[in-house]
């Protein structure tokens, strides 16, 4: 994320291969590549929970040929936790997955119904698929990587 913060001006192209992670964390990284505004995003391989919000917010968003997109229902965890801490859990989990939920909507030609199937289970897609539902752009081909080289990106 420093990259993003510290180089206003500089193209800035942001490869995921990653099974998500943190909630919070995405969103952070969401808000630096919203700010920036010039950060392009590419699943290499695998973006599954907050790496696919990541991947959706990039200015051009690209896939590979063999590349995969998961969605599937926020999930956190109670254990060891009161069953005050369980209820507050959940509380902020449903208020997290609305966001989430709408910034999905808001980055991607899926409705607000689309993404909450994901919700019920968890939905794979291909590079084709994701394609057609505009979680990403287009293909990321070995040309298109090449021009990037060339240009250090």
């Amino acid at each position: 994320m420093r990259g993003i913060l510290e180089n206003p001006d500089k193209e800035i192209t942001l490869f995921i291969n990653s099974n998500g992670g943190d909630t919070y964390a995405s969103m952070a990284v969401v808000s630096a590549i919203k700010m920036h505004k010039m950060v392009d995003t590419v699943c290499l391989g695998f973006a599954a929970s907050a790496a696919t919000l990541v991947l959706a917010f990039g200015r051009d968003r690209f896939i590979v040929q063999d590349g995969h997109v998961q969605l599937h229902q926020m999930r956190f965890g109670t254990e060891d936790s009161t069953a005050e801490e369980a209820a507050e859990g959940t509380k902020r989990s449903v208020s997290l997955g609305d966001w989430t939920n709408r910034a999905m909507v808001s980055a991607t030609k899926l409705a607000l119904s689309q993404v909450k199937a994901g919700e019920r289970i968890t939905r794979w897609f291909t590079a084709k698929q994701a394609i057609a539902c505009g979680l990403v752009d287009g293909i990321y081909t070995e040309k298109r990587w090449r021009a990037g080289c060339k240009q250090g990106k």
